[in-house]
């Protein structure tokens, strides 16, 4: 299976919008100003497709959470996947610490 076809494949699998797939590089260096900025075009765009309802109101009637909860979200699952030594990019982890090692310098 090509690359791109693998991609598209794992982004229908999750129901995973392929423009969240950046979000774990980029979600630590998005300023609050630009998090901000993000999360007011989710809540425009949901005034406009739900109408002069509050946000939270119309963040429940399409099951959605704020965009930095998403995003964190996002960052936990891949770090726990990663873990896995199954994960094609597990290798690029450090490796464990001996703790018994790292006790006795202290």
């Amino acid at each position: 299976m090509s690359q791109s076809l693998h991609y598209h494949y794992s982004v229908a699998e999750e129901n995973t919008s392929a423009l969240e797939h950046p979000c774990p590089a980029l979600h630590t260096s998005l300023t609050t100003q630009q998090s901000t900025s993000l999360e007011n075009i989710q809540r425009r765009a949901l005034q406009i497709i739900a109408g002069n309802i509050p946000y939270d109101e119309a963040c429940c009637l399409f099951k959605l959470t704020s965009l930095s909860e998403r995003r964190d979200s996002l960052c936990s699952k891949l770090f726990s996947q990663l873990v896995s030594q199954s994960h094609i990019l597990h290798c690029l982890l450090p490796a464990q610490r001996d703790d018994g090692l790292t006790g006795r310098l202290r």
